[in-house]
């Protein structure tokens, strides 16, 4: 896996820092996110939303655990997972099949 480093200096250089992902990452489908709260993981999340044609406001899943949202291609789901205590419990909300069905994943990890 090679590493890419993308420098944001503003707030407006994150849409074509998100675009630019997404156009070099063709066979990714599952991206994770992590850094401590308040670092923008869900601000970036929402531009990726964006570019994928989501209309509905994107808001995290920070309660419910996971949101999915229509695409203007395909359903996009977006995860904020850091209150997982286990294996077990990423098995009972039905992690690996969402994982298998292919959407777009953004996925929040504090």
């Amino acid at each position: 896996m090679s590493e890419r480093v993308y420098l944001s200096r503003s707030l407006s250089d994150n849409y074509s820092i998100a675009k630019s992902i997404l156009e070099s990452c063709t066979n990714e489908r599952i991206f994770a996110f992590y850094g401590e709260l308040g670092a923008g993981k869900t601000t970036l999340i929402k531009l990726f939303c964006e570019i994928l044609g989501v209309q509905e406001p994107v808001t995290s899943p920070t309660f419910n655990l996971i949101h999915e949202y229509p695409g203007a291609h395909e359903l996009v789901v977006h995860m904020d997972l850091y209150r997982l205590q286990n294996e077990d419990e990423a098995y009972e909300i039905g992690l690996l099949d969402y994982f298998q069905k292919g959407h777009y994943t953004f996925i929040e990890w504090q």
